[in-house]
């Protein structure tokens, strides 16, 4: 007679207190054949998987594995209707997804001392079977991210930095990385991703420059080196994006295209790169133009600059976009900087210093055509110095 047990994150997160994002089931002393005829529908290619008729839940038949083969795909799957509870949890990344729930009897299946682990915040690998898995070094620094307080066990610690030294870890995928990556960084303690990865070496080698950043205690006096704690707090209502940028910020010293490289190597979306490129880019100009600034007068034309060099009147929700990504950075590390306007302001100034189509018709009527660019961008600095007076009548779009 088969038996059902809810399994993984689910019972982990009700232990927790949580409510559970998605149902998992294992299926012990049952056949691919017999749950076909109770109506599943398989959907496992490698291994028997299975959807309920009504629910959709997964449901898998419970198995092991033997390690043929390198990475996180070098596994045979072994499944009969003999594979225990226990032998399907052991093979498993930590001990705190390794407890199962008995459906009809809410029986707790623990071999493992998962319950005690989470009850002590630990993430501790079940057994030696986890350094097979080079995938599972990433899953541990995001469960650090994910789980607040709670903290790597030493020897989990030890056995991950011998699989990087053995070399497990350079079977990797940049596509594994890169979602590990995306769901560990939204979360509200995502530098503890950073930090298990660099403890254990495989940061440098992932995330070179943010690496570098966290290690550097002597930045140049811009920018004092940022609390982790800080930043955490500070990105707790930020997108992917401008999470991937900002921490992409504190490496500003370094040419925009080399931190661009760094995320097009672990196949980032283009939405991304370009959002990091831009912000990292107007961040730069901020920081030269504005942090050796004398005369505050001048402040006006530096930021219609930066604006027009970063195609701002042209595609303005791009630019705030990247825009309101470096004045959240600088916020975070100066309070409010006064030189950095909100961007409903800078939306504004964008769309009265931009020529009308009337304006450029007259511009351009009596020109040559090699003349035409220059002249529209001599207009655009004209309206843009007209902008003091057109807004004295508005005090909230004051000018610096």
């Amino acid at each position: 007679m088969s038996k059902t047990y809810l399994v993984g994150g689910a019972v982990r997160d009700l232990i927790m207190g949580k409510e559970p994002s998605d149902l998992d089931y294992v299926v012990v002393g049952s056949s691919p054949e017999e749950m076909l005829e109770k109506g599943f529908e398989k959907v496992g290619a490698d291994f028997p998987v299975f959807l309920h008729p009504e629910t959709k839940d997964e449901y898998a038949l419970a198995r092991t594995e033997r390690k043929v083969g390198n990475g996180y795909n070098g596994f045979e799957t072994f499944f009969s209707k003999d594979v225990t509870i226990e032998e399907d949890l052991k093979r498993r990344d930590t001990t705190m997804n390794s407890i199962a729930k008995d459906i009809d009897t809410g029986e707790i299946i623990d071999p493992y001392n998962g319950v005690s682990d989470i009850k002590n915040k630990l993430i501790r690998h079940v057994s030696e079977h986890f350094k097979e898995d080079p995938l599972r070094v990433l899953r541990v620094a995001r469960f650090a991210a994910r789980f607040e307080g709670f903290k790597v066990a030493e020897e989990t610690m030890e056995l991950m930095k011998e699989m990087y030294d053995n070399g497990e870890t350079k079977h990797l995928t940049k596509e594994r990385i890169w979602k590990e990556f995306s769901r560990a960084i939204v979360v509200p303690e995502g530098s503890k991703f950073f930090q298990v990865l660099q403890n254990v070496g495989l940061g440098k080698d992932i995330f070179p420059l943010i690496n570098g950043f966290m290690n550097d205690r002597n930045l140049d006096f811009i920018l004092p080196r940022i609390h982790v704690s800080i930043m955490d707090e500070s990105l707790k209502n930020a997108d992917l994006k401008e999470r991937v940028a900002r921490w992409s910020i504190p490496t500003f010293s370094k040419a925009d295209m080399e931190v661009v490289n760094m995320w097009n190597n672990l196949s980032a979306p283009k939405e991304v790169t370009d959002h990091v490129s831009n912000s990292c880019s107007i961040w730069n100009r901020f920081i030269s133009d504005f942090s050796s600034l004398k005369d505050i007068s001048k402040a006006d034309f530096k930021l219609y600059k930066i604006i027009k060099d970063h195609d701002g009147f042209r595609r303005p929700e791009r630019f705030i976009e990247a825009y309101s990504t470096v004045k959240n950075h600088l916020t975070m590390l100066s309070g409010n900087p006064k030189c950095i306007p909100e961007k409903e302001v800078i939306l504004e100034w964008i769309k009265i210093a931009t020529p009308t189509k009337e304006d450029i018709a007259k511009t351009i009527s009596n020109i040559d055509k090699k003349d035409i660019a220059e002249s529209i961008n001599k207009l655009k600095e004209k309206k843009w110095k007209s902008i003091k007076n057109e807004l004295t009548s508005k005090p909230r779009l004051k000018m610096f």
